[in-house]
């Protein structure tokens, strides 16, 4: 039996370099051994369960070959990965991807999957997948998800903080005036100067007060109003810098 009590058979392992010994090890059936000599004669990189009951990859000589945890972050590596097998794999900065070859001496490297996120700002620039629905994007476990929402998108108003992005939410949110309706004009939020923004209507009038701002487009304003009258988004509060 196998140490988790698996019906197995008896194999000879390759001799210890420091003993000089050779052991006996049970092993599973070949069937169910990814990593087993019959299977994998090579020992080439192959998922496989531990004994621990955790994702593996074959690894070790043809004689043996064993199943060893699988560490995203090293799971490239010429220890678990010397082939470069196409894993999944983790970048240094934490995105999910495929392990690949690619530069100087076809070394392996983690590409990066584009769905793959750690903070909802990666998400935003993705096509909306789904034809459905409306709604927002989600980072959920690692991964850009489409999530449904027909009530919140279609408020009129644009939360990009909550996900909604242009392609999701085409009811509420703008990229530029053009997407909007004749009497409205693409506000961006403030101080971002860029999609997705709202369609908001032209004001008719504005008060004669001095707070003056700096508009998107470079232009001091004496409001906020005004440079809502020339459909202009805020930069910043105050006037604009001289260049």
């Amino acid at each position: 039996m196998t140490d988790d009590d698996k019906p197995g058979r008896c194999r000879m392992v390759e001799m210890d370099p420091i003993t000089k010994e050779t052991r006996c090890v049970c092993e599973v059936p070949v069937d169910d051994a990814p990593c087993a000599n019959k299977i994998n004669p090579t020992c080439s990189v192959a998922p496989c369960t531990t004994k621990e009951g955790e994702p593996g990859v074959c690894s070790g000589s043809p004689m043996n070959c064993r199943c060893l945890e699988l560490n995203l972050a090293e799971s490239c590596g010429a220890a678990l990965n010397p082939q470069c097998g196409p894993l999944q794999c983790m970048s240094n900065t934490g995105l999910k991807g495929s392990c690949l070859a690619k530069g100087l001496g076809g070394r392996c490297q983690c590409q990066v999957f584009e769905d793959s996120c750690y903070i909802l700002a990666q998400c935003m620039s993705l096509e909306w997948t789904r034809s459905d629905c409306n709604g927002k994007w989600q980072c959920q476990s690692g991964t850009c998800t489409a999530v449904c929402d027909d009530e919140g998108c279609g408020n009129g108003s644009c939360n990009p903080e909550n996900g909604e992005t242009v392609s999701s939410c085409p009811a509420d949110c703008c990229s530029t005036t053009d997407d909007c309706q004749s009497g409205r004009y693409c506000k961006y939020p403030h101080g971002a100067c860029s999609a997705p923004g709202s369609c908001m209507e032209y004001p008719l009038t504005c008060p004669d007060v001095t707070q003056r701002v700096c508009g998107c487009d470079g232009q001091t304003y004496e409001n906020d109003c005004f440079a809502a009258m020339d459909g202009v988004s805020i930069d910043s509060e105050g006037l604009c810098p001289f260049i």
